[in-house]
């Protein structure tokens, strides 16, 4: 409907029916939903999400201009890697399916860490006809001049967290230095935050030792996963375990008291994080006797060089020669005292 007004010369003036607002109209209230993020399973226990929740539904409230749909929220995810935040990815199709117009958030850091994403995320909303509002930084995508602005603070972001980093590299190999490993033990093992320890958790260290013991009485990789599954059964686990896993164990070092660091080292790629294994490229640190050992160092190297030779394969049809009949022997020997 439009609103015809006449002027005082007699001429008629056409309007929108936006302009009703003149007659005591109000405009709709903005479909409106919210996004708020921890980035740590501390933060989450604390009660920081829920807080961050219950503040967004607290404001929209409160603005008779807006209308809730819904508040997003990643608990306990890293900012850095928009792919890997599942309520974000949503909050990105319900964007785009229409569902609000607009989205509240505490800041740049909270909404992504990533200046590319971060940039590429507000430009798809633009698209959609959706706003953005950081409340921090107090930008509104709404102006034309943010974009430039959230470059930059997105920017900022993003150092602060290769800052972080940088620092938390720095602490791991501090402590690795001094003899103490960033992370937590394996399998066969448990952390005591007490005494900043490792313990042996008696029930998989039993399991480490049958993978050793048949290791080194001549079963391949199928026979010693069958015997250590129906082990995890018995005790009423559900791992289980195959070649690449027993593989893993039969290399572990850590089940002779001694320990490695950095085996392997995360670097960053255009698709994100990737693991690999550390070939020099980082720094490592060999603390010996950190802990209990499960088994001992000459078991160790044994099934090392069962694996390293191939001698564990479940189709080997090879028949062995005089090294390794040698091998073998010792093998059997070193087995009787597991």
């Amino acid at each position: 409907m439009e609103i015809i007004r006449m002027t005082a010369g007699g001429d008629k003036k056409r309007t929108s029916e936006m302009i009703a607002d003149a007659a005591g109209a109000r405009a709709a209230p903005v479909p409106t939903a919210a996004y708020c993020r921890v980035s740590t399973d501390t933060d989450v226990q604390d009660g920081s999400f829920e807080r961050q929740k219950q503040y967004f539904e607290n404001y929209i409230s409160a603005h008779p201009e807006m209308t809730l749909v819904e508040v997003y929220g990643d608990q306990g995810r890293s900012g850095r890697y928009i792919e890997k935040r599942e309520e974000f990815q949503r909050m990105m199709r319900d964007a785009k399916a229409g569902r609000f117009q607009r989205i509240l958030t505490k800041s740049v850091s909270r909404f992504a860490r990533n200046m590319r994403d971060c940039v590429e995320c507000i430009r798809e909303l633009q698209k959609c006809g959706v706003s953005v509002y950081f409340e921090r930084e107090a930008l509104d995508t709404v102006d034309e001049k943010s974009e430039l602005i959230l470059s930059i603070m997105a920017t900022i972001a993003e150092e602060e967290s290769r800052s972080i980093a940088q620092n938390l590299s720095w602490t791991r190999k501090q402590r690795y230095a001094q003899g103490s490993p960033w992370e937590h033990p394996g399998y066969g093992y448990r952390y005591v935050k007490e005494t900043h320890s490792w313990r042996i958790e008696p029930e998989e260290a039993e399991v480490v030792k049958k993978a050793f013991w048949l290791a080194l009485t001549g079963k391949n990789y199928t026979e010693i996963a069958e015997e250590l599954n129906h082990m995890e059964e018995r005790r009423g686990s559900s791992r289980r375990w195959s070649r690449n896993t027993i593989r893993y164990l039969l290399k572990n070092i850590s089940y002779t008291g001694d320990y490695l660091t950095n085996r392997t080292y995360t670097t960053l790629t255009e698709k994100g994080r990737a693991v690999r294994k550390n070939c020099g490229q980082v720094e490592q640190f060999f603390i010996e006797d950190h802990h209990e050992k499960i088994v001992s160092r000459e078991v160790f190297a044994l099934a090392g060089e069962l694996v390293a030779g191939g001698l564990l394969h479940t189709r080997r049809r090879k028949q062995p020669d005089e090294t390794e009949k040698a091998l073998f022997l010792r093998c059997k020997k070193a087995a009787e005292g597991i």
